[in-house]
């Protein structure tokens, strides 16, 4: 099985992956396709320095990915490309891990619909690096956007039928590289696997079974809700087309303190509680809970 890893700071910066869309196969862009391509891993680095992924430094990279992507030689061509200016960098494997050095990968400025119209001429093709199959595209200044307001202005996916990441930029006029990877897998897989994929990693899973219970049984005595556009999970409630339920409340679970808060769905009615780990205030993560009527 094949895991999506997003970076500490991919939600935070508000890059959106589009999960894949049928219409590429109707109209014709991808309506024969052998492969398709889902995308696999998101991390951020700041400032060229792949070293740091101390979780102060927004923008770090995290050590998973300096071990598996930034090896000796690598590190190498990163640092040559980047020579202080943020990249968006990108890289298409196969299932086993292995650069697709000829798979042409597109970018263009605005939302992802404008892949679908037929008269924008605007893609850019990502140079590709023959030896390492990693793609670089600079990011020029004005792709500089501020995360509480906006997203970043490039759109980036393969060519054909391929999941594109939107939203990408330089955040908060800081030095961010971005490196995105797809996977590619054969057409038969899709209907299997593509579900899974879609939406992203937005759970967290190394937390006790009993977690979500808890936080259901702290939002029933925490019902009053204040509305807060600037705080961290609200931001996130609203983003996931949630409303918050109950208010902020803090649990400890284990040598563990959160702060959490219970929201719904008005369409579906499902409810979620969102919480953040005491001083890791830009990881939110959210379960799913069933609060009982009273």
């Amino acid at each position: 099985m094949i895991a999506r890893r997003f970076g500490q700071w991919v939600h935070e910066f508000r890059f959106e992956v589009k999960p894949l869309d049928e219409r590429f196969r109707s109209l014709g862009l991808a309506g024969d396709a052998k492969q398709f391509y889902l995308i696999k891993d998101v991390f951020t680095m700041r400032d060229g320095d792949w070293r740091n992924d101390s979780r102060d430094v927004v923008g770090s990279t995290e050590a998973w990915a300096r071990d598996q992507y930034l090896s000796d030689w690598n590190q190498t061509f990163v640092a040559d490309v980047i020579d202080q200016h943020p990249h968006v960098f990108t890289r298409v494997e196969t299932a086993s891990g292995l650069p697709i050095r000829n798979k042409q990968v597109m970018a263009w400025t605005g939302r992802f619909e404008r892949v679908f119209e037929s008269d924008f001429q605007g893609f850019l093709d990502v140079e590709v690096d023959p030896t390492s199959g990693w793609g670089w595209l600079e990011m020029p200044e004005s792709s500089m956007y501020d995360p509480a307001l906006e997203q970043g202005p490039w759109c980036i996916k393969p060519r054909g039928f391929a999941e594109s990441i939107e939203g990408i930029g330089l955040p908060s006029m800081l030095g961010i590289s971005t490196f995105i990877v797809w996977v590619e897998l054969p057409i038969s897989e899709y209907r299997t696997l593509q579900p899974a994929f879609a939406g992203g990693v937005s759970r967290a899973t190394e937390v006790p079974d009993d977690f979500a219970a808890r936080l259901a049984d702290m939002a029933r005595v925490n019902q009053v809700v204040f509305f807060n556009r600037e705080a961290t999970i609200q931001q996130r409630i609203i983003k996931d087309g949630f409303v918050p339920c109950s208010g902020e409340f803090e649990v400890e679970h284990g040598a563990d303190r959160y702060v959490a808060q219970l929201a719904e769905s008005l369409q579906s009615g499902e409810q979620r509680a969102y919480y953040i780990k005491r001083n890791l205030w830009h990881q939110v993560h959210w379960l799913p809970v069933g609060v009982e009527e009273h």
